[in-house]
């Protein structure tokens, strides 16, 4: 078997040509409506000025005091899904 790496801003194309996907920054949900996906405000962090702790904490609604001092963990969501969050809706 071989094996792939596509990278793609085509969500669409990646759920018919793979058997696994990762979702990089800021992580769109192909399927979610428009009601349940989260706005991110501001701009992203360039990668010579990345926060501390969670990668979101600057932009998130939900962050807490620990949010800028701790990574949160890797957790599994549903079935087949993992994400990092200290406070996953």
């Amino acid at each position: 078997m071989s094996q792939h790496v596509v990278i793609t801003h085509n969500l669409n194309i990646v759920r018919h040509i793979s058997d696994r996907t990762a979702i990089m920054y800021p992580g769109p949900d192909p399927d979610a409506s428009a009601e349940d996906r989260l706005e991110l405000k501001g701009g992203a962090p360039g990668l010579m000025n990345r926060p501390n702790g969670c990668e979101f904490h600057t932009r998130c609604r939900f962050s807490a005091a620990h949010c800028d001092t701790r990574f949160p963990p890797l957790q599994p969501f549903g079935d087949a899904h993992n994400l990092t969050c200290h406070y996953p809706r």
